[in-house]
């Protein structure tokens, strides 16, 4: 991952906050998970744009399924080291103490 990536997310903390989301969720058989959309703290007519933008920087992957399912999602390699590399990084206040999800971990 380059800095420029890393800065990203960084400065995008609804972003985040989107792709944390996608880390916790459950995914089904193949790994992928139905869209998430309702987030606290990210109002729900910006969650779209920020799909779109987590998908052309790479963080996230998509695929079109059937008409019940709609989209799904599941966070790509690039998605998965932005996250744990932001909660390793040292703040302000020190390392955070916010534990890095053993599937974001193991799938890294």
């Amino acid at each position: 991952m380059i800095n420029y990536e890393l800065s990203l997310l960084q400065d995008n903390p609804d972003w985040l906050v989107l792709l944390n989301a996608y880390a916790v969720a459950e995914p089904d058989q193949e790994g992928w998970v139905a869209r998430v959309s309702d987030l606290d703290g990210v109002e729900l007519e910006d969650v779209p744009q920020i799909h779109g933008k987590l998908i052309a920087f790479g963080f996230l992957d998509f695929q079109l399924t059937d008409r019940n399912d709609g989209v799904l999602y599941q966070l790509t390699s690039l998605g998965r080291q932005g996250l744990i590399r932001l909660r390793e990084a040292p703040t302000e206040d020190g390392p955070s103490d916010e534990p890095v999800s053993s599937e974001i971990a193991a799938a890294g």
